[in-house]
């Protein structure tokens, strides 16, 4: 019994693990440039909004998404990883209306991934788990949010030049 318990835990144990480790750091770097990106992207976006009334709520979700960023470098740190550099991106749109939209689509694509890795990382740590769950609810609240702004706006307003 012994040898079966040293097979398994043995060279196995930790190529498993490790192979588990790094598909867990590769989605938290993923999720990390997803909500820096977002957070840059809402904080950009607040300068030229054409509405007035979205600018306090989208500057909010723009702390609330560098707050998640900061969250997913902390667990990167944690795990032994490096935090990636950010890439330089090209926010612009049209109008206040296709900003909207290309941000609504992004924060779905955010959200969506934060499911996936709470299947990932669930098996190595209930605590980042339950720290995924809290951040998709609130990313739930942000597209809803970003989806009211999209439905009280005209998509033909101008953008600021």
């Amino acid at each position: 019994m012994g040898k079966l318990v040293s097979y398994l835990l043995g060279e196995r144990g930790p190529t498993l693990r490790n192979t588990k480790n790094q598909r867990v750091l590769k989605f938290l770097r993923r999720e990390y440039l997803c909500e820096s990106l977002m957070a840059a992207r809402l904080r950009q976006g607040v300068q030229d909004m054409h509405y007035p009334q979205f600018r306090e709520r989208l500057r909010q979700i723009a702390l609330e998404e560098q707050k998640h960023a900061e969250w997913f470098r902390e667990k990167i740190v944690a795990a032994g990883g490096i935090p990636p550099e950010m890439p330089s991106a090209d926010f612009t749109a049209k109008n206040s209306w296709e900003w909207l939209v290309r941000s609504l689509k992004e924060e779905r694509r955010c959200g969506d991934d934060l499911i996936e890795g709470m299947v990932e990382v669930g098996e190595l740590d209930r605590g980042t788990v339950e720290g995924l769950r809290a951040m998709r609810k609130q990313e739930s609240r942000h597209r809803d949010a970003i989806q009211s702004m999209l439905m009280r706006s005209d998509a033909y307003a101008f953008w600021p030049e």
